[in-house]
């Protein structure tokens, strides 16, 4: 069942060039997709769309069959939860209070009831962080503040988990355990990878963009050939496939 499509959509800023351009794609439940790209190439521009940050200028975002700009905020929260590269600001708050933030667009009156507090300790929970719950935010590892951001999305209890370099600040076996966290939870997943070993073991789609157009949007095995990573990266490319996942190495091109 397709739970989110993008319809030729584009968006710039006011009084600027566009910086995405006719991007379309559909994606799945519990299907996983990357996208990947060169810095600057609009993969952040895009997610912005999907949480409902920013409208597009051109084209339509269709949210389980309903455009994602005719439902009220708060109805869009409860379907899609966001982790953003951006980080908390108020480091008075315990990770606790954090995570149960997610609950906001559930809560019915005025604060959390018995069921929005057992679905925050899951979260903190699944994501390993019991014995963190009642620290400062401010007081946590980048790593740590990471995994509570994923734990207060978790939290959300969202059909679509939009992330932006979720394995920043990790280390490897918290980013291993990640993804294979994401791929476990049935949810449709869109994130953003500077890595390509991860986003060819990780993601079923990998959709590359390069200055906010779409060059392929295939399995990883067909979008992430030397031809693709030499368009979109601009690097020489050699890949390994003798191991059970590909390996990637990278050389500048002659110029």
């Amino acid at each position: 069942m397709t739970v989110l499509e993008l319809r030729r959509v584009t968006w710039g800023p006011k009084r600027a060039p566009a910086i995405l351009h006719e991007i379309s794609f559909t994606l799945a439940e519990g299907e996983v997709l990357a996208i990947c790209g060169a810095n600057g190439a609009g993969k952040s521009s895009l997610l912005r769309l999907l949480y409902r940050h920013q409208a597009p200028l051109s084209g339509s975002v269709i949210l389980e069959g309903r455009d994602l700009w005719l439902r009220p905020a708060r109805e869009a929260a409860r379907i899609v939860a966001a982790v953003l590269q951006e980080q908390p600001t108020d480091f008075a708050l315990t990770t606790r209070e954090i995570v149960s933030l997610g609950r906001l667009p559930h809560r019915q009156g005025m604060g959390p009831g018995d069921r929005d507090r057992a679905i925050t300790d899951a979260a903190l929970l699944r994501m390993d962080l019991g014995g963190l719950a009642d620290r400062r935010f401010g007081t946590l590892s980048g790593g740590e503040r990471q995994r509570v951001m994923v734990a207060r999305a978790l939290a959300q209890e969202p059909r679509i988990l939009v992330l932006d370099e979720p394995t920043n600040h990790l280390d490897i076996r918290h980013q291993l355990e990640l993804l294979r966290l994401l791929r476990g939870l049935g949810l449709a997943v869109v994130c953003t990878l500077h890595d390509l070993t991860l986003a060819a073991a990780f993601a079923d789609r990998v959709l590359i963009l390069d200055e906010g157009r779409v060059v392929v949007d295939a399995p990883p095995d067909q979008a992430l050939t030397e031809a693709t990573i030499a368009r979109a990266f601009h690097v020489g490319t050699r890949i390994d496939h003798t191991g059970a996942a590909p390996r990637f190495s990278f050389h500048l091109k002659d110029l």
